[in-house]
């Protein structure tokens, strides 16, 4: 814990960072151990947290439980869809400490759920003040990489603040617990600087700062000496260009959602959940059965498949799910029908070779529907020539029509007819070549025209 005031810059609340440097060294100052200010979770206590869930109360639901692929809480439902849940809790720091997560454990969490096969969506139960600046950005990407594959719901309880909001824009949705007072935003940055020099000079005495000769910029900033002018604007200019990240990260996470009007989020404020929602900071407000059964509900949409319904004791892979759309999309096209309500369990090797040989299958259709659109591409630019090398020919015809001499008056009937027949077709054309040479002769033929005087 005491590593948390080593940091500069912080994406903490500001009512958190004003407490946490008294209370640890109040702490200190009695001989208390801080251990026990965060505590790292083990899958005991993951378990025994999220055993509460309520099971089946909305159908969805059903059981909650250690997957060991994912190394996380599974929340089985209903619909056959596998929710991983990681909890977000506390004050957040790049790597953690002995008592309490990083986000670069978190951000690896999140791996395993994506990597998982067993795996449908995620949900981060997020309760945090925020934390530190360094790791915030890297973890923020995590998670909206992560969703491009699998949807991420972030769910706010109680308090979902600076570096923890940062994060949780990157989510596919946000949704704050309607049963709790939650908060949402503290969108900046800060640095918390102590200086001790008069509690030292009360208690201690003099502390006095030896550097190096060549070493006069070393550690500048601590807090037993002033901080100069010079080292004020450096801090805020650093501050500056992390809140200006932080700013537009928060923009592209949550995009065309953001709804202010002329309500400026970016100034630090806190935001109580319903206020949140009006502004479109967070997507909804629902316990976090809802949001697990919202992540359910996102897995089926990017997938283009609906969940499919089991028996009781049974939970459906995302291969079962892929399974099972793929026979409902060959049944509706090839004439199979089976009973909507039919419960899908499949061996995971049979479950494999049949992916494999619908993808195969898949993938032959699209190759013959590309060479038939490659085909008719190529008819559509014969015909295109032709009509060109039609018209051509007409307009050539025409202007040699137009340059015959006055005199005997010769019409062009398009077609061949009982009456052209009547007339000698030889004579006339006989008379036209008289002044004009054998290719207008040919073209005439050419284009199925007869000529009568």
């Amino acid at each position: 814990m005491i590593d948390i005031l080593s940091y500069r810059q912080w994406a903490i609340s500001h009512q958190f960072a004003s407490r946490t440097g008294a209370i640890v060294l109040g702490l200190l100052a009695e001989g208390k151990s801080i251990d026990n200010l965060i505590k790292k979770t083990t899958q005991e206590k993951l378990l025994e947290r999220y055993s509460v869930l309520p099971v089946a109360t909305d159908g969805l639901v059903v059981s909650t439980s250690w997957d060991p692929d994912a190394g996380l809480v599974v929340a089985r439902t209903q619909t056959g869809a596998n929710v991983a849940i990681i909890p977000v809790i506390g004050a957040l720091t790049k790597r953690g400490d002995l008592c309490s997560y990083g986000m670069r454990d978190y951000t690896r969490m999140l791996d395993r759920a994506v990597r998982a096969e067993s795996i449908s969506a995620i949900v981060m139960d997020i309760e945090s003040p925020g934390g530190t600046v360094d790791g915030t950005n890297e973890f923020g990407l995590a998670i909206s990489a992560a969703k491009e594959r699998k949807p991420v719901v972030a769910f706010g309880d109680g308090m979902v603040a600076s570096a923890a909001y940062w994060i949780a824009s990157q989510a596919s949705e946000i949704i704050g617990n309607k049963n709790n007072a939650t908060e949402f935003g503290s969108i900046g940055v800060l640095c918390v600087y102590e200086n001790y020099q008069a509690y030292i000079q009360k208690e201690i005495g003099a502390v006095e700062i030896i550097r190096a000769p060549q070493s006069t910029d070393k550690a500048r900033i601590n807090s037993l000496e002033p901080l100069t002018d010079d080292l004020r604007e450096q801090l805020v200019e650093e501050l500056r260009v992390v809140a200006e990240d932080f700013f537009s990260t928060v923009k592209q996470g949550r995009g065309s959602r953001l709804n202010t009007g002329e309500e400026n989020i970016f100034t630090g404020k806190m935001y109580p959940a319903s206020k949140a929602l009006t502004l479109g900071m967070i997507d909804g407000l629902d316990t976090l059965q809802g949001a697990i059964n919202r992540s359910a509900e996102l897995a089926s949409k990017k997938t283009n498949t609906a969940l499919v319904p089991l028996e009781e004791g049974k939970v459906a892979s995302n291969k079962t799910m892929k399974i099972a759309f793929v026979s409902t999309l060959f049944s509706s096209l090839f004439g199979k029908s089976e009973s909507a309500d039919t419960s899908v369990a499949f061996d995971a090797a049979a479950a494999d070779a049949k992916v494999v040989e619908m993808e195969a299958l898949v993938a032959s259709l699209q190759a013959s529907a590309a060479a038939a659109a490659a085909t008719i591409a190529g008819l559509n630019e014969q015909i295109k020539t032709m009509v060109s090398a039609h018209a051509s020919a007409m307009a050539e015809l025409q202007k040699k029509v137009d340059e015959a001499p006055t005199g005997s008056k010769t019409t062009v009937i398009p077609g061949k007819s009982e009456e052209s027949a009547a007339t000698d077709p030889l004579v006339a054309a006989k008379s036209f070549r008289t002044k004009h040479d054998d290719e207008a002769d040919k073209l005439v033929t050419d284009m199925g025209y007869t000529l009568k005087k």
